[in-house]
C-alpha cells in the first residue's frame, strides 16, 4: 500500500485559522488596496455630489440676480415712460411742471436708489 501522508497534514494549509491568513502579507496588501479603493471611491461621490450642489446654488443665485435687475430696469423704463407721457400729453412743459411731477413721484420713498 502506498502511503502518501497524514491527510490532516496535507489539508493543514486550507484549515489555518482566519488571523493567521489575515497575517500573510498578501491578505495585508489585498485588504489596503481594497480600502484604499473604497476611501477614493467616497470621495469621489462626496466629491461630485458638493461639486454639483455648488454649481445648483450658483446657478439659483445667478438667476435671482439677474430677476432683481431685470425687474428693477422695468421700474426704470416706467419711471422714463412717465416723464414721457408728461412731454406727450401738454405742448409746453415748463420747470415747475417737471418739478410738480417729479415731486409727485416722490422717488426718495417708492423708488429708493434712483
Amino acid at each position: 500500500m502506498l502511503y502518501l501522508g497524514d491527510p490532516l497534514e496535507s489539508d493543514a494549509p486550507l484549515r489555518r485559522p482566519l488571523v493567521d491568513r489575515l497575517h500573510d502579507p498578501r491578505a495585508a496588501w489585498f485588504i489596503f488596496v481594497v480600502s484604499l479603493a473604497l476611501t477614493g471611491f467616497g470621495w469621489y461621490l462626496s466629491n461630485s455630489y458638493l461639486a454639483n450642489r455648488a454649481l445648483d446654488r450658483f446657478g439659483f443665485d445667478v438667476e435671482e440676480a439677474d430677476f432683481a435687475i431685470r425687474e428693477r430696469m422695468r421700474v426704470f423704463e416706467q419711471l422714463l415712460r412717465g416723464g414721457v407721457g408728461l412731454f406727450e400729453a401738454s405742448r409746453n412743459v415748463t420747470r415747475s411742471n417737471w418739478r410738480s411731477y417729479v415731486t409727485n413721484l416722490d422717488i426718495d420713498r417708492h423708488f429708493a436708489g434712483v
